[in-house]
């Protein structure tokens, strides 16, 4: 987000635009693997170009969605869906997860590339916003990448295409760590930032 941020308008464009084509994949791929169903209506939170949302929603007919995405995105991706001819299916709706819900009530909310960026207070307060913005029954998908230890190999990602259990249980986990007296690293072990690219 601070990288975002410092880039100029033409930068931003063309960074985003870079990223189009594996966010329309992702989506295109969630549509089938996680059954997203016409009547629906998805999440996409800080969604970038909207791509996760046009390819759901072109996977999917009926299925609506709307993207989540800050003032400096957000016009991008109405350009981009606009160029899609899915605008009357996909809003753009500019929020912050981690600072409130959006106020429409959804059926599936899809957290992409999006917590691997965020303090672990951040992320309680997302997931919490999360579970605000989903009906009863709704489901949160998250595709990231996560660290995991392995042998000698302390730092070792690996995609995290579902996170089982519902939203309000991780930010729950993520209150009660808030609460606990923090442990010291072991040696060795990979600083909070390091993040294998």
């Amino acid at each position: 987000p601070q990288a975002l941020a410092a880039m100029t308008d033409s930068e931003r464009i063309a960074f985003v635009c870079a990223q189009h084509p594996e966010a329309l994949a992702a989506g295109r791929a969630l549509a089938q693997h996680a059954e997203l169903h016409a009547g629906e209506h998805l999440l996409d939170i800080a969604g970038r170009s909207g791509g996760c949302a046009i390819g759901a929603c072109l996977r999917r007919p009926g299925l609506r969605a709307t993207v989540l995405e800050g003032p400096k995105l957000a016009p991008i991706a109405r350009a981009i869906i606009g160029e899609s001819n899915l605008a009357a299916r996909i809003a753009v709706q500019v929020g912050n997860i981690v600072a409130a819900p959006p106020a429409e009530p959804h059926d599936v909310a899809i957290m992409r590339q999006v917590v691997q960026g965020l303090a672990p207070h951040q992320l309680a307060s997302a997931f919490a916003h999360v579970h605000a913005a989903l009906k009863p029954g709704g489901r949160l998908l998250v595709l990231d990448w996560i660290r995991r230890k392995s042998g000698r190999e302390q730092r070792k990602c690996r995609p995290v295409e579902d996170v089982a259990g519902h939203p309000r249980q991780h930010a729950d986990r993520h209150e009660r760590r808030q609460q606990q007296p923090s442990e010291a690293a072991p040696r060795g072990a990979p600083a909070d930032g390091d993040r294998d690219e």
